[in-house]
C-alpha cells in the first residue's frame, strides 16, 4: 500500500505538486508552554482542494507531478 502513494501513476497526494506535509512542532509562544502554533496537518495547498486531508486521495483531478519527481 505505502508503494501507491509514491506512483505517480495513481494521481494521489504524495506525488502531487499541490500536496503539503504535515509538520509538529510544540513552538512555545508563551515560555514554558507549547502552543502547537507552527503545526498544520497534511493538507492541499492548491485553492479547489481540500484544507485538511483525513487521508491521503488518489485519483485526483487536481493533480499535478510534483518537481522532485520531474527528473527520475
Amino acid at each position: 500500500m505505502g508503494r501507491c502513494w509514491q506512483n505517480p501513476g495513481a494521481r494521489g497526494c504524495k506525488t502531487c505538486a499541490w500536496f503539503q506535509e504535515a509538520r509538529w512542532s510544540s513552538h512555545q509562544c508563551i515560555p514554558g508552554q507549547d502552543c502547537w502554533c507552527s503545526s498544520w496537518p497534511e493538507a492541499c495547498c492548491h485553492t479547489d482542494g481540500p484544507e485538511e486531508l483525513q487521508q491521503p486521495i488518489t485519483g485526483c483531478s487536481l493533480w499535478e507531478l510534483h518537481p522532485r519527481l520531474a527528473d527520475q
